[in-house]
């Protein structure tokens, strides 16, 4: 889903600030043995430009939640500056029971929750291996896309099309699920033809 490569950009996490965090053997988030019973990782869906808006709620609610960023270096005629975007455009990581869902859902700037029921949990084991990855010093390539969501084909031969991301090849391709002469077909499209819905 991420590889390292030799670019200006990088990833962070962005910090917890105004909420305690208890202590933990990585130094990030709740240990597995420490979460109480039902509270998992789940994958939550933001409205556009919204990520750091909706971590910034869950906070103030008391969620514990994980927002990989990477760190974009744009040139500009006399200067260059840096832009903090989130790693997985549209998409944040949350901490809670799948039994408070509803009440998650109210939270301005979260449109959905993936999956259907406690099996969509993200594996603490997953949500640790990614904070490693992201706080190693070797650059990351940023993915846009994570799989299953859902995406609309803005340029090139299938536009017009929708689909659901399958799987990314880097961030340049991503293969689409999408429905052809009614059946279920994959397609390789590159990533800058997509748009999130």
């Amino acid at each position: 889903m991420l590889a390292a490569k030799e670019n200006p950009t990088s990833a962070r996490i962005i910090p917890i600030a105004s909420q305690p965090v208890p202590p933990v053997t990585d130094g990030h988030g709740v240990h597995p043995t420490d979460c109480p019973s039902g509270v998992r990782w789940y994958v939550l869906r933001a409205s556009p430009q919204a990520e750091f808006r909706v971590a910034e709620r869950l906070v103030w609610v008391g969620i514990d939640r994980f927002l990989p960023t990477w760190t974009e270096t744009t040139r500009w005629s006399d200067r260059k500056k840096q832009i903090t975007r989130p790693l997985f455009a549209g998409y944040l990581f949350a901490l809670f029971d799948r039994a408070n869902a509803t009440a998650l859902l109210q939270i301005p700037g979260v449109l959905q929750i993936l999956g259907t029921d406690e099996l969509s949990a993200i594996p603490d084991e997953e949500i640790a291996a990614l904070r490693r990855l992201v706080d190693s010093p070797a650059p990351l390539e940023r993915v846009p896309y994570v799989a299953g969501s859902s995406v609309s084909v803005e340029g090139g031969n299938w536009a017009g099309a929708k689909g659901i991301v399958e799987r990314t090849r880097g961030s340049e391709f991503a293969t689409i699920r999408m429905l052809i002469f009614g059946r279920d077909t994959p397609v390789e499209i590159a990533v800058a033809d997509l748009k999130a819905l």
